[in-house]
């Protein structure tokens, strides 16, 4: 397994153009993106973490290649923070709104706190993106509940997000900190690509 670094873009025409099958990578602030995204490239300090949360307003590119195929992850900024001032909300959307139309998005992954109730600025961002492509539930930090109480929030979460128009391709129960769920999550993502070896040839 091989990753790597690329590019940060913090405007729209900063955006990279890529062949390569991209998957991009979205949540809250504190919810566990950089910690969910070192532990599927199996790193521990690749992605790094923001000192303020919310102070973030760039996209991070990053290359994961596996045995499975090669893809790109891009890591964007989080967003609900209380402290984030309007114009930052303003610059953050426009460059969201840029990045969802890429034809080469594969698949969103909408990260959220199984220890949190979802609220309607979660459900909102999961139809905008969903309306665009495939998009996966992932519930982090689940070290922090017992079985029990996981099942019980990935009901609660399945039950929000879904209606008769939208549904999550794949709702998925993680912990970074104990690599739970996270072979299984780099797994489903890369299901279908061509393996490294074979595109190589």
């Amino acid at each position: 397994m091989d990753s790597s670094y690329i590019i940060s873009a913090q405007k729209p025409e900063q955006l990279p153009e890529y062949e390569l099958s991209e998957i991009g990578v979205l949540g809250r602030s504190n919810v566990g993106k950089s910690s969910l995204l070192n532990a599927l490239f199996n790193t521990n300090k690749l992605v790094k973490t923001g000192s303020t949360p919310g102070h973030t307003q760039m996209i991070n590119f990053f290359s994961l290649k596996t045995g499975q195929g090669e893809m790109i992850f891009a890591d964007l900024p989080g967003y609900g923070y209380s402290a984030t001032g309007s114009q930052a909300r303003k610059h953050w959307q426009g460059l969201i709104d840029a990045y969802i139309e890429r034809p080469n998005v594969k698949e969103f992954l909408l990260l959220v706190d199984c220890r949190r109730d979802p609220n309607e600025e979660d459900l909102a961002i999961f139809q905008t993106l969903a309306q665009y492509r495939p998009t996966r539930l992932i519930l982090t930090k689940s070290d922090k509940l017992n079985q029990s109480e996981q099942q019980k929030a990935k009901s609660a979460f399945i039950a929000f997000f879904t209606n008769d128009n939208l549904k999550a391709k794949g709702v998925h129960i993680v912990s970074a900190m104990k690599k739970k769920g996270v072979d299984k999550l780099r797994d489903a993502l890369f299901e279908g690509l061509p393996s490294v070896d074979s595109a190589e040839k």
